[in-house]
This record gives structure tokens, C-alpha cells and sequence, in this order.
């Protein structure tokens, strides 16, 4: 295993959680870290290691222009595996942002997205599953690995339909079973990565959305890449427990689905109450008149 490890450091605060992660990884790895701009910032970086290269890149799509624009500056047949991370700050929404039954409030997601490396026995877990099992192409975290029908969310299952379409028409790219890593942080094989290379500039990336209904190439990338690894494989968390959470999963979706059929009971805005049993209507009560 030879590893090229990807870094966007966009938040310097948060650089010393990625190094102690990195530190983590028993394996050959040349580092890239890449920042938005020149800073004294750099010298900090190879103070940790020595041996990394700083690269300056715009901030834009995120972490996802930093990362093609290094996957465009290295010769990815010399590696085995990259392996992505990014910093990411504390997430603070109201409601609280909730994906696959897992509150993201807080640093919650961040450490769902570092939980690959928490130490070195979970990279060690990483590693041997990927040389056991050929099937897994990506390992993340157990709580950012999702499917469309693990999102609640109708906006978010649309960006994933148009992820699929995008992934299919600009790079031949068709999953059986397509899932994604919702914020990029992950070790995967590196010939994944191959349709990507050369395939954009800076230009084809905005500088920032501040609207969160705003979908941008960046956010169909993410899933992308996810579809990428879904293709030539699966995605797997270290203890490689993602198919009996999908088995559990796929049996609540069923048996709420069965519930539903033989069962509804909902109340209309106007307050009236409709109960259905097979479908069929056996009980109308009246709501407050208008």
C-alpha cells in the first residue's frame, strides 16, 4: 500500500486534529497539503512533516477544486490509495442537520468523518479490509456513508438523482448500488480517481455558496466520487459494518412499508382525521369548519 494523502487546510485551527489523524497512518504516504493562499501558515505544516508539500490553491468548490487540482499535479500510478481529508468547522443549524438516523450538530460531523483514523488499530482496520476484500474501493466513517433512501431530506434525494445523471453523461459512471460520503473524507483505491484527472480548472468551480438550496457542481462532485468507488466496488466502514446496518436498515423501510399498507392514520390541516385500512378508507372524522 502507497498512499497519496490530500489536505485542505481552508481552517488553521483545526490543522493540528488532521496532523494527529495522519500520524495515525501506519503506511508509505506522500503528503499534500493545500492552503487558500500564501501564509507563514506553511512553515507550520512542514514542521509537523518535514517531508509534505504545500501547495496554494483558491477555495473553490470547497475541498473538491483543491483536490482535482492535486490529483491534476501528481502521477496517481505511483500510489496504491489516496487518502482525502479536509478541515471542516462545527456545523450549528436549527433544526439540527440529521442524515442516516446520526445528528451532525456541533463537531459531530467532523468526528463521523475522521472516525477512520481515529487511532492507529481503526487504520489498521482499514488497511486489511481493503487487502482482504477486493470489493471495497472507499473506507469512511460508518455515520457519513449514505444511500438516497437513508436522506429524509426531498431537496437533498434530488441532488442525489442529478449526481447519478451527472455521473453517468460526464463520465460513464453507473453504480449498482450507489452511496456517498456526505463531506469527502476517506481512504480509497486510486485508480477511482483516474476519470477525473485533468477534467477541471479553477474556473469550473464557484468561490463560495452561501445559500444552502444552491446546488453547485462541488455538491454533485461529492457524490460523484462516491458513485465512482460504488462502481468499481463498495464503500465500507473499518469494521466493515455497513451491511448489517443496511440489512437492518432495508427491513425497517419494509416493515414501516407493510405497516403503512394495512394502517394509516393522519389528520388534514383542516383537523380532519382519515384513517385507512389496505388503502381503503374506513373512518373520516370532520375538521373544524372554515
Amino acid at each position: 500500500m502507497r498512499i497519496l494523502a490530500t489536505i485542505h487546510v481552508f481552517y488553521p485551527e483545526f490543522w493540528p486534529e488532521l496532523a494527529g489523524r495522519l500520524r495515525n497512518v501506519s503506511a508509505p504516504c506522500d503528503i499534500i497539503v493545500t492552503l487558500p493562499h500564501a501564509s507563514d501558515f506553511a512553515h507550520a505544516i512542514q514542521r509537523d512533516f518535514p517531508d509534505a508539500r504545500v501547495m496554494f490553491c483558491e477555495n473553490r468548490g470547497f475541498d473538491l477544486w483543491p483536490f482535482f487540482r492535486t490529483l491534476n499535479e501528481v502521477d496517481l500510478t505511483e500510489y496504491t490509495h489516496v487518502l482525502k481529508l479536509h478541515t471542516k468547522r462545527d456545523v450549528h443549524t436549527n433544526p439540527p442537520t440529521t442524515f442516516n438516523a446520526f445528528d451532525y450538530e456541533g463537531p459531530r460531523w467532523r468526528n463521523a468523518l475522521l472516525s477512520f483514523l481515529a487511532d492507529e488499530e481503526a487504520f489498521d482496520k482499514c488497511r486489511k479490509l481493503m487487502e482482504r476484500d477486493q470489493s471495497v474501493s472507499m473506507v469512511a466513517g460508518r455515520d457519513v456513508i449514505l444511500r438516497r433512501k437513508d436522506v429524509r431530506h426531498a431537496a437533498v434525494r434530488r441532488t442525489f438523482d442529478e449526481a447519478l445523471s451527472y455521473a453517468a453523461e460526464s463520465f460513464g459512471i453507473h453504480p449498482q448500488r450507489p452511496e456517498f460520503v456526505a463531506g469527502t473524507m476517506f481512504i480509497a483505491k486510486a485508480g477511482i480517481f483516474t476519470p477525473f484527472i485533468g477534467r477541471f480548472s479553477a474556473e469550473d468551480f464557484v468561490a463560495s455558496v452561501k445559500d444552502d438550496a444552491i446546488v453547485t457542481r462541488a455538491h454533485l462532485l461529492e457524490r460523484v466520487l462516491g458513485f465512482a468507488a460504488c462502481a468499481a466496488g463498495r464503500i465500507a466502514d473499518p469494521d466493515d459494518s455497513m451491511r448489517l446496518r443496511h440489512l437492518k436498515s432495508d427491513l425497517f423501510y419494509a416493515a414501516e412499508a407493510v405497516r403503512r399498507f394495512f394502517y394509516q392514520s393522519k389528520t388534514t390541516r383542516s383537523g380532519a382525521r382519515i384513517v385507512k385500512v389496505c388503502h381503503i378508507p374506513v373512518c373520516h372524522s370532520k375538521g373544524k369548519a372554515s
